[in-house]
């Protein structure tokens, strides 16, 4: 079967477009993918940067459409939209979309589609300029994720702020009703008013642990930092938590060792880490599972596509997972609001607040959820190293 051939009229704009060696140089600095093509969607011309879509070279796509390379489908859509074009006569701009080019290359193309109206007013062909903007749309997903990471950060600092406020409420009157039940339980030692008052004392001991997680979660003064070796904290609260843990849970552990200390307070990260292997338990519910606790060191954080982190800063990772029963898309969306609890009346809804906390605002460092419903859970905390030391070997494999 012969291959089509451009007519004289499209062979003269070819030439006219090659012998202009200033248009030429233009059109070829791959500013843009720029060609011109047919009603039957073939080439007139195109340039390289164009021909790099089709991880091919110009000169094999002169005088002939792109069917063989993108099917069918695909080259037909592209021409009923080419058509419309030139029938219309006005040039449209397409928003960008995402192209994965012939050599697997993904790119966002931001296209524009002009008519050519020859001297007789007859439209028989069109130019197409793609714009590479993958690094502008890349740029602005940033932008919004960076948004939203600070919204959620603000969103917690305000709402920590509140639960502070009505904590320090709540203290004072837990007080004062701990006060009087202590000398009632004076006055009636036995009867069924020391068993009711003996109620109050364990709902009134319960409310005072609230609120005790409430300020350390709202706590603005000057918190007490020094060297915190990671994997020690971890091996201290493993050791807690087996004694606590039911038989059927396994605790497994993976640490990067040696490890260099990060600078924060070893208590928060302490109840950090049991908070967030309590969580681990319960996703487990009944069934027998494995919880698994490690520890990574990054000599930077390139890579990590991290946020709130600078790149060139060293970073030490601790991470918790388990192949619990996971979370949907709304559960993560609130999961780290105070008082929000998927755990009916057995839990506080504090737990992960104070883990947020404890890792953004006062740790300056940034934490990562991965969960899928039925597959479990994994809580990625990410601590930047504030000076770096020395570098450790690589993890022993």
């Amino acid at each position: 079967m012969s291959v089509p051939q451009p007519s004289t009229n499209h062979r003269d704009v070819f030439q006219i477009l090659k012998q202009n060696k200033i248009m030429q140089e233009i059109l070829e600095a791959g500013l843009a993918c720029i060609c011109v093509k047919d009603r039957q969607g073939r080439f007139i011309y195109v340039n390289q940067a164009d021909a790099d879509l089709y991880n091919a070279r110009p000169e094999d796509l002169i005088g002939k459409t792109v069917e063989h390379l993108v099917g069918r489908r695909q080259f037909e859509e592209w021409l009923r939209e080419d058509n419309r074009v030139m029938d219309g006569g006005t040039p449209i701009q397409l928003p960008p979309y995402e192209r994965t080019d012939l050599s697997g290359k993904k790119r966002w193309l931001d296209s524009v589609k002009i008519p050519l109206v020859g001297s007789n007013g007859a439209c028989e062909r069109l130019i197409v300029i793609h714009r590479d903007v993958t690094s502008l749309v890349r740029a602005e997903a940033e932008r919004e994720r960076l948004q939203i990471q600070l919204l959620r950060s603000q969103k917690m600092e305000a709402m920590a702020t509140m639960a502070g406020g009505v904590a320090h409420n709540f203290n004072n009157l837990m007080m004062v009703i701990m006060t009087v039940v202590d000398m009632m339980k004076h006055k009636h030692p036995v009867g069924d008013i020391a068993e009711d008052l003996a109620k109050i004392d364990l709902a009134v001991t319960r409310a005072s642990e609230i609120t005790k997680k409430m300020l350390g979660m709202a706590r603005t003064d000057e918190v007490t930092e020094g060297p915190v070796n990671l994997n020690a904290v971890v091996r201290q609260v493993r050791q807690l938590a087996q004694t606590s843990f039911p038989s059927r849970i396994t605790l497994t552990v993976s640490l990067h060792d040696p490890l260099p200390d990060l600078v924060g307070n070893e208590d928060e990260i302490e109840q950090c880490l049991l908070n967030l292997l309590i969580n681990s338990r319960d996703a487990l519910e009944e069934e027998p599972g494995e919880i698994l606790i490690e520890t990574r060191f990054y000599p930077n954080a390139r890579g990590l596509n991290l946020s709130l982190i600078r790149e060139e800063s060293p970073v030490i990772c601790l991470s918790v997972a388990d192949a619990g029963c996971g979370m949907d898309e709304n559960t993560i969306e609130h999961i780290f609001e105070p008082f929000f609890t998927t755990k009916e009346d057995k839990g506080t809804g504090l737990g992960l607040s104070f883990v947020y906390t404890v890792v953004v605002n006062r740790h300056r460092g940034e934490l990562k959820l991965k969960s899928t419903p039925g597959e479990g859970t994994r809580f990625d905390l990410f601590f930047p190293l504030a000076d770096p030391g020395t570098t450790p070997p690589p993890h022993p494999r």
